[in-house]
């Protein structure tokens, strides 16, 4: 997935690897492709990315399909598509696309296959466990009814590795039984104040601050 690149970036040549002309002054490279890693890199994949999305699904495909995508105002990264298959009901599909990761819900199985073949014939893609995105574990949480109260994130791989890499340090710090984390432990995000609690029923208060977040956009909202 390597976007065109318009910048002129000189870049030196690895070690063992160097370059010079006949006067033996050392020769650059010249980017030519998206490098990973570089400040820009994120940027321009995106564009690329983005361009080809509102471009391949807003059209009507040879056997009549009409596709819409819009990018929404309130988070760039989530995408709105609908599709219309002749004689079919319109279907819809909402895609949250964290730069090369993507989380879809849709009105049915079908649009969201048919998201993933384009995508897949394009760039080349892959069904992962939806419980896993960007190192992060989600799982769902439910109450006595069986309805779905919370998400419970988790970062247990990347906690434990970063453990691993750095025990010898922490042990010589003595906190090797108690790590604090910079944010709390089992902490419920919410807009309220902290003192602020809610209190079983107020199951309309709970959607009230969802409307909330959902009117302001999630990048406002954290």
């Amino acid at each position: 997935m390597l976007p065109s690149w318009t910048e002129n970036i000189a870049i030196k040549y690895p070690q063992g690897f160097e370059r010079y002309d006949e006067n033996g002054n050392p020769l650059y490279a010249l980017m030519t492709s998206n490098l990973y890693g570089h400040p820009a890199g994120a940027r321009m994949w995106s564009k690329t990315r983005d361009a080809f999305i509102k471009e391949r699904f807003n059209k009507t495909d040879e056997d009549g399909t009409v596709w819409t995508c819009h990018r929404t105002i309130m988070d760039p990264c989530l995408f709105k598509f609908t599709r219309q298959v002749k004689g079919q009901r319109q279907e819809e599909a909402v895609c949250l696309i964290y730069t090369d990761d993507v989380d879809c819900i849709g009105s049915s199985e079908a649009i969201r296959e048919s998201i993933f073949d384009i995508i897949n014939e394009k760039w080349g893609a892959k069904k992962v466990d939806a419980s896993f995105v960007l190192g992060v574990k989600r799982e769902l949480k439910e109450n006595a009814k069986g309805e779905p109260v919370q998400v419970e994130m988790t970062m247990k791989a990347f906690v434990e590795g970063m453990m691993e890499a750095f025990k010898d340090k922490i042990v010589a710090a003595g906190i090797e039984d108690k790590v604090d984390t910079p944010f709390p432990a089992k902490q419920i995000l919410t807009r309220r104040v902290r003192e602020q609690k809610y209190k079983e029923g107020l199951q309309a208060e709970y959607d009230n601050e969802i409307k909330e977040v959902l009117e302001d956009g999630y990048m406002r909202a954290i």
